[in-house]
């Protein structure tokens, strides 16, 4: 248990462990899912925020939908090919 007391162990590990043995679990685990589920959507608002807006300062003349849209699918496409090929980039 110890090497798994930090990182993504923690959360997928430990938490998840932690949760099953509470009263009402069933209601946690759903709070735990919502709140990591909020946890991504949040950085990768972040993420691509922080790619469109210096774009746009610059003075890029095409639709913010269609940047925007692009980041999220070339992020999705970086974050899958990671995972494939078990590489960090």
């Amino acid at each position: 248990m110890l090497q798994a007391s930090q990182g993504t162990g923690l959360a997928f590990i430990v938490f998840t462990e932690a949760i099953i043995n509470m009263p009402g679990s069933p209601v946690w685990s759903i709070l735990f899912f919502l709140m990591l589920l909020s946890l991504g959507l949040g950085s990768m608002f972040g993420t691509v925020e922080g790619v469109v807006t210096p774009l746009f300062d610059l003075g890029l003349k095409v639709p913010k939908a269609a940047v925007t849209g692009t980041s999220w699918v070339g992020r999705t496409w970086c974050y899958n090919r990671e995972k494939r090929t078990n590489c960090e980039m």
